[in-house]
């Protein structure tokens, strides 16, 4: 545990000593970010953002693992959503203990091309069942991944990108929570694992993990290791985090540059081993099983949002603005990566 530690310490050494080129970086890109806010609807994609996020939250019961008729609508509004803009669309479907459960799929461009993943899953934790009466919502956690996915098809689909060197993947997965965390069953690496047995290529893959939640409350963001975390990256929760183990540094550098040309939000980034906490608790964790580059963008979590896994967390939490701002950056990352 000592050498992990100083290994994080190592590296968040090495950021700290990159943090006054960041800022330039940003500061410079300022005028290109707002340009592209400009051209983008915000409105219509905050309005989307909230529609998607509604339908999800009120889901009663909850979307949990135990509750299959939620978690088929879930599947069933992701899939006919995807539809509508025009997307190739199907069920990536599985059985665990006997029920099933589907990944919802969509594409843009040639499926024999490289592939761009973008995915978020849409469970919730299965804490009702030691609070049956409640809901869960899972408004931060994770419907704002979901409608952060939806919507950032919608842009890339409108925006024509079938010329591109890629193709895009998009994918809402089931059974990322516990009880099926870290196992075979989750839908990521049902996902991933599918990949790799068909030889595909991927380029990257970004998973949208809790994107909803800002505040410039000072001391409201916290970190796996405070000291110098605090330091580096401020105590303020109103950026959004990109996360990446340390063989993606070079791929959250570009991941980072291409965000912030077109979203006025700061994005932070930070490549460390897996033994820091918090850097491999999402989906993208299944696709390193399988050696594919991957990330997540996520707005820290419990780190920085009290309502996580709890019935708190519900849509009046959210900030569309600012989730708006990360798909508008989200969309320059992967239609121009290379």
């Amino acid at each position: 545990m000592k050498k992990s530690i100083l290994m994080a310490l190592l590296i968040l050494g090495l950021i700290a000593g990159l943090i006054a080129a960041d800022k330039i970086v940003i500061n410079m890109n300022r005028a290109s970010a707002q340009a592209n806010l400009l051209a983008i609807d915000t409105q219509v994609l905050q309005t989307n953002l909230k529609k998607h996020v509604k339908f999800l939250t009120e889901l009663n019961p909850s979307r949990t693992s135990r509750q299959l008729d939620s978690l088929n609508k879930s599947a069933e509004y992701i899939q006919q959503t995807f539809k509508e803009m025009g997307l190739s669309t199907r069920l990536q479907s599985y059985q665990v203990s006997g029920n099933t459960y589907h990944n919802v799929i969509a594409m843009i461009g040639d499926s024999a091309k490289p592939r761009i993943v973008v995915g978020a899953h849409y469970d919730v934790c299965d804490e009702e069942n030691l609070k049956p009466e409640k809901l869960f919502a899972g408004a931060d956690d994770n419907a704002s991944g979901v409608a952060g996915l939806l919507e950032l098809a919608r842009l890339l689909q409108n925006n024509k990108v079938r010329s591109s060197d890629y193709a895009f993947e998009f994918v809402a997965y089931s059974l990322e929570e516990p009880p099926f965390f870290r196992t075979e069953h989750m839908g990521s690496y049902v996902h991933a694992s599918s990949l790799s047995k068909a030889n595909v290529e991927v380029k990257l893959m970004i998973s949208l993990e809790m994107i909803g939640f800002f505040t410039d409350e000072p001391g409201s963001q916290n970190y796996p290791i405070n000291f110098p975390m605090k330091q580096i990256y401020g105590d303020k929760g109103n950026f959004i985090a990109l996360i990446g183990n340390p063989t993606s540094y070079f791929d959250l550098n570009r991941v980072q540059k291409l965000f912030q040309k077109a979203s006025p939000l700061q994005i932070n980034k930070l490549s460390a081993p897996s033994q820091v906490q918090g850097i491999d608790w999402s989906d993208h964790l299944n696709y390193w099983k399988f050696g594919y580059p991957a990330a997540m963008l996520t707005d820290t979590s419990f780190l920085r949002n009290k309502n996580y896994h709890q019935i708190t967390d519900t849509i009046d939490t959210l900030n569309f603005s600012k989730m708006a701002e990360v798909v508008a950056g989200t969309e320059n990352v992967v239609a121009n990566f290379k």
